[in-house]
């Protein structure tokens, strides 16, 4: 009895087994149909469905920033750079003339031209005068040629001697030329420049009738070449040659060295 009974639990678990088969079979195959019957989903379709504010939305609630956005294509359009961005040119133009401007001592000032002058951070051009490059050549009555540019600034330079000017100039150097007016000693520097020939006056100017008369005249760059004075030794004048001539001179006293052994003795040891 005990046997037929195994063997009848025996075929129950068998068959009940054959139909889980079977049903794992069935379902598999309807989610296989399932399958390809659903059209086909890439994730470039994802991206193509999503709108740049949904994404920009989700990057953002993730977390996600873009730390270097690509460059926007702007069809070959010109980029104008901010004016604070652009190189400022080395060419400057002088800034005008201010009535609010102080006077103000400059010192050791050097003359780069004539009518041209730096001093303590500040590039001046005198008012009322065209500056003379010193590479500049004029050709006199006479039909010589000379180098009156490097001319009039030495006499310009002579004329200062180093000393202190008084400028009307604002309270801070600008990196542009400062047109002017100074004074050395009480006289006007573009008054002298133009008064003795050394710069061209600006036509129409305050100087403009003092560098006609100077051209007149024949002053300065408007002359010949000025000449220079002869070099004169009057006999006598020269320096005389040194003399070596003086006291004899003395030899040192000498002493005979000491021979060997000849040493003072050594100090006597204190007692104890």
């Amino acid at each position: 009895m005990q046997r037929r009974l195994g063997s009848a639990q025996h075929t129950a678990l068998i068959g009940g087994g054959l139909l889980l088969f079977s049903a794992a079979i069935f379902v598999s195959g309807q989610q296989i149909k399932a399958r390809e019957a659903a059209p086909a989903f890439s994730v470039g379709d994802a991206v193509s469905e999503t709108s740049d504010e949904d994404a920009a939305a989700m990057a953002e609630a993730a977390g996600i920033v873009d730390q270097d956005p690509a460059p926007t294509d702007d069809g070959g359009a010109v980029v104008f750079l901010d004016p604070a961005e652009e190189v400022a040119s080395a060419a400057t133009q002088p800034a005008a003339v201010d009535e609010n401007w102080t006077e103000k001592l400059l010192y050791r000032p050097v003359p780069t031209a004539a009518g041209l002058l730096q001093a303590q951070g500040y590039n001046i051009e005198l008012d009322g005068l065209t500056p003379l490059d010193p590479d500049e050549r004029c050709t006199g009555s006479d039909g010589r040629e000379w180098f009156c540019g490097a001319a009039a600034r030495t006499q310009f330079r002579n004329f200062l001697r180093g000393r202190a000017l008084s400028c009307a100039v604002p309270d801070e150097a600008p990196a542009a030329p400062v047109v002017t007016r100074c004074t050395v000693g009480g006289e006007d520097l573009g008054t002298w420049l133009a008064a003795q020939g050394w710069a061209h006056a600006e036509e129409g100017g305050p100087l403009a009738q003092l560098g006609e008369k100077a051209r007149e005249a024949e002053h300065g760059i408007y002359g010949n070449k000025p000449a220079l004075p002869p070099v004169v030794i009057e006999p006598g004048s020269a320096a005389p040659p040194p003399s070596f001539t003086g006291p004899a001179l003395v030899a040192p006293n000498r002493t005979a060295p000491l021979r060997e052994g000849n040493f003072p003795p050594p100090p006597s040891l204190p007692s104890q």
